[in-house]
């Protein structure tokens, strides 16, 4: 259960939003540029479940503005002890090709926990499918020098992370339970309807 964000929760986050709004907008560039530079404009944005959703629109608002580029962007499950969604990696692998590459996406590191899930999933994706995933993750903010991609180093709130689903498509967490979930798909998220 999550509930919609108490006002004292909104009026933090537009408080937040005021004090850094400059900051969130020029890392949200800089990381953009950078995705660009090293990948050019054929990529799909990925991004992981829910943090990363809000930046991965940023970046891809930024690409199509600076660049008038029109990135596919995704958000897909990743779960600490089961891995990344590995159906929804194939679908975007089958309607974007295998020549596409996918530019994973989060909001910020910490310890880096969920670089060394990424990096586990690549490296069970190869070994299963024989393709192997750049785990490379692009976050707005790096404090824990986990990524290679990165809008800044410096440690700073987000606004985005105190709106929970209210700020990435009414989404709850990511969920893969063998009694909801088959084998053959996506993993799960409760979607808040009565907050639409």
């Amino acid at each position: 259960v999550e509930y919609q964000p108490t006002a004292e929760y909104i009026e933090l986050f537009h408080r937040t939003l005021t004090e850094s709004a400059g900051k969130v907008a020029l890392a949200a560039a800089v990381v953009a540029e950078r995705i660009v530079l090293k990948r050019g404009l054929k990529g799909v944005l990925v991004s992981l479940a829910r943090a990363g959703t809000p930046i991965g629109i940023l970046i891809k608002r930024y690409i199509a503005y600076r660049y008038g580029a029109d990135m596919p962007h995704y958000s897909i499950s990743i779960i600490r002890g089961k891995g990344i969604d590995e159906n929804a990696v194939l679908y975007m692998l089958q309607q974007h090709g295998l020549d596409s590459y996918l530019q994973f996406v989060d909001g910020w590191t910490g310890k880096g926990a969920i670089r060394q899930v990424l990096t586990q999933a690549s490296n069970d994706f190869a070994e299963k499918y024989g393709y192997r995933l750049d785990d490379d993750l692009a976050v707005l903010a790096d404090p824990g020098f986990c990524c290679e991609t990165y809008g800044t180093r410096e440690d700073f709130l987000i606004p985005s992370a105190c709106l929970n689903s209210t700020v990435s498509g009414l989404m709850s967490r990511t969920v893969l339970r063998d009694d909801l979930i088959g084998p053959d798909e996506f993993h799960g998220a409760k979607f808040y309807r009565e907050w639409l």
